[in-house]
């Protein structure tokens, strides 16, 4: 497969990429990139994304974003600061949600993939400068096969094949841990919309809870149901919310006046 964007790479990298059919991109330098953009708080079109690596050299550009469409694109934040936009365009957080709470309850301390909605990305290898890079699946847009040294080619329908510094058995267990998680995360989505599902949202800033978020309502609201069935339509809202956080904290002082009353 050859690789598709070749406008978007300047000679000689262009004419390497043709001939060899693939690209490397861990190799790549700002100036071998015809498009760049000066934004500082650069927004990532997540539907047409396809991967992001990092940039050694010393420009002011930090990463390269592939595109399926738009091809490749030089831009100024790094990969964790883009990481940090993911919030604005799904639900979930990478650190504090992904990692700290669904990759912790799944026991991955390390190389922890990215699943939200139609978002699902992975870590490759980091560089010798410890940035990342990360790759979408797609299911029916990806191919695998082994290159030499241990390296694998990635196969994207629409853009063409990359060189990862990967073995197929690396590249497998990353897409183990990622298939894991987005089954957790379809579950966990999938339990907070049948026990208590939200309104629609009135604004945009209505979307943004986090697990932790939706967990705390959804206690709230089972805690309220539980003091209108022994108080009845009496009650006091401070003291459930009291009352759930009190119990969070294994003390059930609280519940005990509740029950006596």
């Amino acid at each position: 497969m050859t690789f598709n964007h070749f406008t978007h790479l300047t000679f000689p990298l262009a004419d390497t990429v043709r001939t060899q059919g693939y690209l490397d991109p861990m190799r790549l330098k700002a100036a071998d990139v015809f498009t760049h953009d000066d934004t500082a708080t650069y927004q990532v079109n997540w539907d047409d994304f396809r991967a992001m690596f990092p940039l050694e050299d010393n420009s002011p550009y930090h990463t390269v974003v592939l595109y399926r469409k738009r091809g490749l694109v030089a831009v100024r934040p790094t990969i964790n600061q883009i990481l940090n936009t993911l919030p604005e365009s799904f639900i979930f957080n990478y650190r504090a949600d992904i990692c700290r709470t669904v990759g912790q309850a799944l026991e991955m301390n390390r190389l922890v993939p990215y699943a939200c909605g139609k978002l699902m990305m992975m870590p490759g290898k980091a560089n010798a400068y410890n940035h990342t890079p990360w790759i979408r699946y797609l299911a029916d847009q990806f191919y695998l096969r082994t290159g030499p040294n241990n390296t694998v080619f990635v196969e994207i329908a629409g853009v063409g094949s990359l060189k990862l510094n990967l073995s197929r058995r690396a590249m497998a267990n990353r897409l183990k841990l990622l298939r894991f998680m987005a089954h957790a995360v379809n579950c966990y989505a999938t339990e907070i919309q049948v026990t208590n599902p939200p309104k629609p949202p009135r604004s945009r800033a209505a979307k943004m809870f986090t697990p932790s978020q939706f967990r705390e309502r959804l206690d709230l609201a089972q805690a309220k149901q539980i003091a209108q069935k022994l108080l009845g339509p009496d009650y006091d809202v401070e003291q459930i919310k009291r009352l759930v956080s009190e119990l969070r904290q294994n003390n059930f002082r609280q519940l005990d006046e509740l029950s006596d009353k």
